[in-house]
């Protein structure tokens, strides 16, 4: 595209009212993810890049991170209400990894649009205790920043945010906490099993992996 503007005219944006609504129906995704956001925001601070957090179609609900690629997230539609799906935008981390559900990197020209061919985008999808897909978390930094350590990173906050879901589904079931290894155990990738009496009720991901 010659300008911002023609990609920007083809993004969908959620207007006010409705962007407050969708906020309001993924407030426990949003609870979630919000410490997680800041703590990446910070590991971003000196790279410069942004933490993307979206509802299960990409339609952008919380954005981390300041600093200079904050401007040119701006400029591109990486902001609350826009939707990136793959249907809306073409190939993108977001989109892409709310369809496929699983983690990837897209770089530069891999983008479908020409304006994006600039940054490097991460996104790993965030799986409710039910085994749907509750969101999608992505990092988005400049074509300079490597991703391979930032994937890493965008893995295991989406493992903590996983367990916060899981807590707030089931406050007051009981629940089973096991893993393979007892030297491991106690930590992100423990498996959480709740239960309803006799009959399972939620499971989360390093669960249903352990099984």
């Amino acid at each position: 595209f010659a300008d911002i503007e023609q990609l920007l005219g083809l993004l969908d944006r959620l207007v006010e009212a409705g962007l407050r609504s969708l906020k309001e129906r993924h407030h426990d995704l949003i609870l979630s993810a919000a410490d997680e956001m800041v703590l990446l925001g910070q590991d971003l601070s000196a790279q410069a890049g942004v933490v993307i957090l979206t509802d299960p179609s990409g339609i952008v609900l919380a954005r981390q991170g300041d600093g200079a690629f904050s401007v040119e997230a701006d400029r591109l539609g990486l902001d609350e209400g826009f939707d990136w799906s793959e249907q809306a935008i073409g190939t993108n981390a977001i989109g892409t990894v709310a369809l496929e559900r699983t983690a990837l990197t897209i770089s530069g020209a891999e983008h479908l649009y020409c304006l994006n061919t600039s940054i490097n985008c991460s996104a790993v999808p965030i799986i409710d205790p039910s085994g749907e897909l509750a969101g999608v978390l992505d990092v988005s930094t400049s074509l300079a920043v490597g991703h391979d350590t930032l994937l890493s990173l965008l893995r295991r906050s989406v493992l903590e945010i996983e367990r916060r879901l899981f807590e707030q589904r089931f406050p007051r079931h009981l629940k089973l906490r096991f893993h393979s290894s007892e030297y491991l155990f106690g930590g992100i990738r423990d498996g959480l099993l709740a239960f309803d009496d006799d009959r399972l009720v939620g499971a989360n991901r390093a669960a249903l992996e352990l099984i």
